[in-house]
């Protein structure tokens, strides 16, 4: 539970119970990377992480979004820094300034590189231009396309390259875990001070406003509290950041409900706290309020994704922006989907279905009512149920996605106009896409909507089958993350308060803050924002510290 801050006159004058130039408040990507370079800059860190560590990172495919790397030349392909700014204009648009984009993308192959300094590790083993996550990394890959690059309307402007880096570690599944294991080793060779199990429930100002610490409840080890804590953690993240519905919200109280049993304790920032609590994903108030659109999706985020951080900054009055997030509609996954037909209410279709699967998910929201539907002939059917069988190697929660819809979220008929009858589809705008679509293929046109050649199949005779695609699909409801926090200081990471000056000694990362994939998310920009910016927030609290003063403004 948040609290309103405590507000203290000199903070010489507080019994503190530990002191550090810098605190960072979350365990993740971000705040590993924001103790790091605060540490590398001469400061002494505390870390504060209200579970065990590894947050959303430790649960994620450990993708890395970098261009103009080595691993690019060693697979072939030359990428350059204003190429991948032109393509990122495209997705970031104007959530960030110009000048903070270009720093990104000129830094982006050195924080590949600062990751493997740390222990992380990258290859050039390069994927097909089609190949989703799930396939790349089945192939062994570790390099791969993982946005809109061959998407016409962005090739055209922005020369396609692969810069969707994974992280290389050993098993099959998804290697976020691989990334967080090397950068929790680097904060323990570095020297960081951890405290785990030890939610910070408010700040600390003192006489002048500026944050000079935290207040944290820390939870006994080897309390019962503790061992229900650590139990409900653990079965939360069991469903590896997808966990919704009524047994999400029964760990939610366990959690809440051992944290009450928690010991206060106070820990002074000499040069400022970093908050880096990942988004707000799995806080359903705070999303019932700001993003009510994701409440039926699957969360993409871990038992932390609570936006602790950004009501730590909203009790002092910082600045936020919190009606961004994306839904996931990945087409991909299994392999015939995206040779199906992907329309509307009207019998339209309106993205090609090869598209990165967050870009449809946004196109379906612009949608009348919502409303998408997955057309697919007999053959496409039979074909996804025979990729998603158990021989058939696939991540596990990639199987059960795919899955989902074949069991629970389709229709058949033995027309096209009697498949339009059942899902509310306008017929006649069906067939006309269906025609449409038919007479490209058989004549060899570009498609309209630039889907690839390769994933373009003509659809046989009946009987047709509609996936229901829409957010509110209960047999396939997408996934979503949030990516709205804190408003910052583009240079420094700074805070932000009501008047738009920066909050003395109050930084933010990560999903805890407004940043790159803010507008919109490609796969491993989220992570390579958290380096950035976690990299940025640490480096400028240790200069604060050095400088001599409490609130660092």
């Amino acid at each position: 539970m948040t609290l309103s801050p405590l507000r203290i006159g000199d903070p010489a004058d507080v019994a503190w119970d530990a002191t550090a130039d810098v605190v960072v408040v979350g365990f993740g990507a971000a705040g590993s990377c924001a103790a790091l370079e605060a540490r590398a800059g001469g400061a002494s860190v505390i870390l504060v992480d209200k579970f065990e560590g590894g947050g959303t990172t430790a649960l994620s495919g450990g993708v890395v979004y970098a261009g103009a790397t080595r691993f690019q030349q060693e697979a072939g392909y030359e990428d350059s820094v204003d190429e991948m700014i032109k393509y990122l204009e495209l997705e970031v648009g104007d959530i960030v300034g110009a000048d903070t984009l270009r720093r990104f993308c000129e830094n982006s192959a050195g924080n590949l590189d600062w990751l493997i300094s740390h222990g992380a590790t990258y290859g050039a083993r390069l994927a097909k231009p089609d190949e989703a996550y799930d396939v790349a990394l089945s192939a062994g890959a570790s390099l791969y396309f993982s946005g809109n690059e061959f998407v016409r309307s962005y090739a055209a402007v922005a020369k396609p390259a692969p810069r969707g880096h994974i992280t290389v570690g050993p098993g099959f599944g998804s290697k976020g875990v691989h990334l967080f294991a090397a950068l929790r080793a680097a904060v323990e060779r570095m020297g960081v001070e951890t405290r785990l199990r030890s939610p910070v429930r408010r700040l600390v100002l003192d006489a002048a406003g500026n944050v000079v610490g935290v207040e944290v409840v820390q939870i006994a080890p080897g309390s019962p509290a503790w061992r229900l804590h650590r139990l409900c953690e653990r079965l939360y993240h069991k469903g590896k950041g997808n966990l919704y519905g009524p047994p999400a919200r029964l760990l939610a109280r366990g959690i809440a409900w051992a944290e009450r049993s928690g010991v206060p304790k106070r820990i002074r920032a000499t040069g400022g706290v970093v908050l880096a609590t990942g988004g707000f994903i799995n806080n359903r108030r705070m999303l019932s309020e700001y993003l009510p659109q994701h409440l039926n999706a699957i969360p993409m985020g871990s038992a932390g994704c609570l936006g602790d951080g950004i009501r730590l900054g909203q009790s002092i009055g910082a600045l936020t922006r919190m009606d961004c997030g994306e839904s996931g509609r990945s087409l991909l996954v299994p392999k015939p989907f995206k040779y199906g037909l992907l329309v509307n209410r009207a019998g339209e279709r309106f993205i090609a279905e090869d598209a990165y699967g967050l870009t449809i998910g946004h196109e379906i929201f612009q949608q009348d009512g919502h409303a998408a539907w997955l057309i697919l002939d007999a053959e496409q059917f039979r074909a996804a149920w025979r990729l998603v069988m158990p021989w058939r190697p696939m991540i596990l929660r990639y199987r059960v996605r795919a899955l989902m819809p074949l069991l629970f979220a389709w229709r058949r008929s033995g027309t096209l106009e009697g498949l339009a009858g059942k899902c509310g589809i306008q017929a006649e705008g069906l067939r006309r896409t269906f025609d449409r679509y038919d007479g490209c293929l058989r004549n060899q046109q570009e498609d309209w909507l630039g889907k690839l050649p390769p994933n373009i199949a003509s659809l046989g005779p009946g009987p047709y089958y509609a996936i229901d695609c829409s957010p509110d699909s209960k047999g396939f409801p997408p996934t979503s993350l949030t990516l709205g926090g804190l408003l910052v200081d583009e240079r420094s990471g700074q805070v932000r308060g009501a008047d738009q000056s920066v909050i003395g000694g109050l930084y933010a990362a990560g999903r805890a803050a407004v940043g790159l994939p803010s507008n919109f998310n490609v796969s491993g920009l989220s992570i390579a924002d958290c380096v950035f910016s976690g990299r940025r927030a640490g480096r400028a609290a240790a200069k604060a510290a050095q400088a001599g003063g409490d609130g660092g403004a």
